[in-house]
């Protein structure tokens, strides 16, 4: 009856599920894993249960976003209701997307050395460079005992838009050319950031990586609050040792999502997130594999204009080649649905490389099952993590 539900909302919960989610699930996991203490308390069963699926509605038409809601009674617990509300967005096409203007902001500590973080952290921050679009922004600032502007160190500070393939390489030149060592003023490199991305007119974004606690000043959660509202600050907590309640303040003070790197292994993975979370674009998988010879699969729905299928390795010494793999270069190929493999060097796929990575950008792809194949000479196995993203009206 209407009148059941009359009282209900004497407790009423609110949680930015789209920002802890993710993290949540990985503390679960990392604990089980690793047969350590989990306390109770530290499961959080809704953020846990926006992990996984669940059911939407179609946006109708002249709308920005959907509900659809459950509910159900308490299984344990008479007058006690769980209700479910399913929020999805307008979906967003390719030619309607707002370009981007984004910072990265590395911890360039010295326990970034001693963590053994330094050189798969450059590979992921020049793999996220290279798939930024034209006319998107990229600057890069990093902090140790100080802060500076790495890219493109201009005055007045700002980001560099993207007009050709020049400026993704002058801002991976920059994040190689970052010498490690020192302390962690994090609150003066998110200063910089600031600064690099105030006179843009794109979507602002601040990727912030860090693996230790602030001690410079000012202090970093006093610079998120002097933020802008239009700058959302992204934040990825690196390792146990990283100061992980204060990197998720920072997020959620600006609106940006945080995200827990249990180990090394896991940076990949939570840079394609952040990268889903920042352009849009779907990422239909994300996964982690090990080959001398082996392959990935990946579907790709039928109104997607675009697919991107990014291979990162462990290993950042490791590079592709379009030949037979030897020694530390090893074959990545693109199998479409039709079983033809695409040439290494198709004139209608972009191509990005670098050591460490390589990505193939697929411009209206065939629908159905792709898989990305993995092949290595090596006497040990290489451990890779896959990335693919897609275009489409339906995201």
């Amino acid at each position: 009856p209407e009148t059941q539900y009359d009282d209900w909302g004497r407790a009423v919960y609110l949680s930015n599920d789209d920002t802890m989610s993710l993290s949540s699930a990985q503390r679960v996991i990392y604990a089980i894993d690793r047969f350590l203490p989990l306390p109770a308390a530290h499961i959080r069963p809704h953020e846990l249960l926006n992990y996984f699926s669940f059911d939407t509605v179609p946006v109708a038409e002249g709308y920005d976003f959907s509900v659809h809601g459950e509910i159900a009674p308490d299984s344990r617990e008479a007058g006690i209701y769980t209700l479910g509300l399913a929020v999805k967005g307008r979906p967003v096409d390719k030619a309607s997307r707002r370009n981007a203007a984004i910072t990265l902001v590395i911890d360039r500590s010295g326990s970034m050395v001693s963590s053994g973080y330094v050189d798969v952290t450059r590979t992921a921050a020049k793999g996220f460079i290279d798939l930024l679009q034209i006319d998107d922004g990229v600057g890069v600032t990093s902090f140790a005992t100080s802060a500076s502007d790495d890219f493109p160190a201009t005055t007045p500070a700002s980001v560099r838009e993207i007009d050709a393939a020049a400026d993704r390489n002058a801002a991976r030149i920059a994040v190689d050319g970052l010498s490690f060592g020192g302390n962690t003023a994090m609150g003066q490199g998110l200063q910089t950031a600031a600064d690099q991305l105030a006179s843009s007119t794109n979507a602002k974004h601040v990727v912030l990586m860090s693996d230790g606690y602030d001690n410079g000043t000012p202090d970093a959660r006093t610079v998120a609050g002097w933020l802008p509202a239009d700058v959302d600050v992204h934040t990825l907590a690196m390792g146990t040792l990283s100061d992980e309640v204060l990197l998720e303040d920072i997020a959620d003070a600006t609106g940006g999502r945080y995200l827990f790197m249990p180990t090394i292994d896991d940076l990949y993975l939570l840079v394609n997130v952040l990268r889903e979370e920042i352009t849009g674009d779907g990422l239909v998988v994300n996964t982690r594999h090990t080959a001398s010879e082996s392959r990935v699969a990946a579907h790709v729905e039928e109104e997607a204009n675009e697919a991107t299928f990014l291979v990162s390795f462990d290993d950042s010494k490791v590079t592709w080649t379009d030949g037979a793999p030897e020694g530390r270069a090893v074959a990545v190929r693109l199998r479409a649905p039709n079983g033809v493999l695409l040439h290494p060097n198709e004139p209608t796929v972009r191509r990005v490389e670098g050591p460490g990575y390589v990505a193939f950008r697929v411009p209206e792809p065939i629908p159905g099952q792709w898989y990305v194949e993995v092949t290595t000479d090596r006497r040990t196995h290489t451990d890779y993590t896959v990335g693919v993203f897609v275009k489409s009206p339906i995201r």
